[in-house]
């Protein structure tokens, strides 16, 4: 891997990281504003929104910059891990 191919992938791995945090520090918000629907979220924004997972997919544009969406699923239940 050349040396500018790694700092692309840790800048994407980067960007990711903040959409996953940001999801997470705002996640009250979202509730209320997209209560059991699935957000595809992009550079800390939502950009797209639907209850249905293919209609989000279809809504988000081919168009946007080296990666993909973090797409996230928002419940009133909240977030549930099982280790």
């Amino acid at each position: 891997m050349s040396v500018a191919q790694n700092r692309l992938y840790r800048k994407m791995f980067e960007e990711g990281r903040r959409d996953r945090e940001w999801f997470l520090m705002n996640y009250q918000e979202l509730v209320r504003e997209y209560p059991e629907e699935f957000v595809a979220i992009w550079d800390e924004n939502v950009i797209a929104d639907s209850p249905d997972l293919e209609e989000l997919k279809d809504k988000i544009s081919t168009n946007l910059k080296r990666r993909k969406p973090l797409i996230k699923y928002v419940s009133r239940e909240g977030i549930e891990l099982i280790l």
